[in-house]
């Protein structure tokens, strides 16, 4: 039951590979504290990377509406929604980041690759 010994387990094993003990920990942090944003934005990254786990979409939303404008949620969800097709989504996820913070590279890098996959824009 301890959270930061939880969090830091389910961290830990993402980082080493094994994404179901991962996101059993998240799960289990969420069962204890269902508003950490944290454990929902660490399982939907693991669904961006492994998508046949799960829809990143949802945990990554349910994320963002527990960290409202993190412009890293914004930022992955952002992914998610391209991954998705739906790019439209996607460029206001990465837009919404940048007004959080007008510097953060990932979204700025994010934006540009979703710009180059649409042709260059509209």
């Amino acid at each position: 039951g301890d959270v930061t010994a939880l969090l830091r387990y389910g961290i830990a094993a993402a980082a080493a590979g094994e994404p179901d003990r991962a996101i059993e920990a998240f799960n289990s942090l969420l069962a204890i504290n269902p508003r950490c944003w944290e454990c929902r934005h660490r399982i939907g990254a693991i669904y961006l990377k492994e998508w046949w786990r799960g829809d990143a979409v949802p945990e990554l939303q349910g994320a963002l509406a527990l960290s409202p404008g993190n412009p890293l949620v914004l930022s992955d969800l952002g992914v998610a929604f391209a991954q998705a097709g739906r790019y439209d989504e996607a460029e206001a996820a990465f837009l919404e980041a940048l007004r959080a913070r007008p510097d953060f590279a990932p979204a700025l890098d994010n934006l540009a690759r979703l710009e180059r996959q649409r042709g260059g824009g509209r």
